[in-house]
């Protein structure tokens, strides 16, 4: 039983890191663009942002994608979907 226990701690902790992750991502994305974007919005895969957002929000962030992309490149994210 420990060992199980200690598989779902860091399971819990990868999980919990991630979400801080995404979390962080929104705030730059909302600080930028005074839009606000939650983390449920947001997914990351292989350095490409996607977002679940409505076309007018995602033709705000296309119009500034340079500037999105080189303040979350320290995120490791590369372009913008």
């Amino acid at each position: 039983m420990n060992l199980f226990n200690s598989i779902l701690e860091e399971l819990s902790k990868k999980i919990k890191g991630a979400e801080i992750y995404k979390e962080e991502v929104s705030l730059v994305i909302s600080r930028l663009l005074n839009i606000n974007i939650n983390s449920d919005q947001i997914s990351i895969k292989n350095g490409v942002l996607f977002l679940n957002v409505s076309p007018t929000i995602k033709s705000a962030l296309l119009l500034k994608k340079e500037v999105l992309i080189k303040e979350l490149s320290k995120f490791n994210i590369k372009t913008i979907v």
